[in-house]
């Protein structure tokens, strides 16, 4: 298959983080704040999707407050309270 193999063999996850961190730098890039290691490609892309819904679940309920907050200052505290006892 035109000259492509997989690796199987122990990764060395010093090295590899150093490897990452040099290429962050070279593009001026900054640098992770944290590294996930998974054990095969498709893990990878699973726990990409799960992280990126995650991270769109999170915008919304951020959104979501945010509405919640101009729509409390716009009725004013006193009736967005009556409102929110009933």
């Amino acid at each position: 298959m035109g000259g492509h193999r997989a690796f199987y063999g122990p990764i060395d996850c010093a090295v590899t983080v150093e490897a990452v961190h040099r290429l962050y730098d070279t593009h001026k890039l900054p640098q992770p704040s944290l590294t996930i290691w998974m054990d095969s490609s498709l893990g990878c892309i699973y726990a990409a999707a799960v992280i990126g819904q995650l991270g769109e679940q999170l915008r919304e309920q951020f959104v979501n407050q945010l509405r919640r907050d101009q729509l409390r200052e716009q009725l004013g505290h006193q009736l967005w309270y009556r409102l929110a006892g009933q």
